[in-house]
């Protein structure tokens, strides 16, 4: 998997929304916008059922959480 973060886009901001169900919010967030390759979009999505807790495999979570997650640190330790 070749997912990335942009990371000179993540932002501290105020955002509005839908989220996935549907439901308006509005929060203080930062945003962390994850870059997934075309190529690689068939294969996640393929690994992944919505009604099943343990989707997708721990490989995959982790690494996606991981990417996340060191965006957030650096950008929170950047001040």
């Amino acid at each position: 998997m070749s997912s990335k973060i942009d990371y000179q886009q993540v932002n501290l901001s105020s955002v509005s929304g839908l989220d996935t169900d549907g439901n308006p919010f509005s929060e203080e967030c930062y945003l962390i916008p994850i870059i997934i390759p075309l190529s690689d979009a068939a294969s996640l999505l393929s690994s992944y059922d919505e009604t099943d807790a343990s989707s997708p495999n721990v490989e995959t979570s982790r690494f996606l959480a991981r990417l996340v997650l060191a965006a957030l640190k650096a950008k929170v330790d950047e001040g």
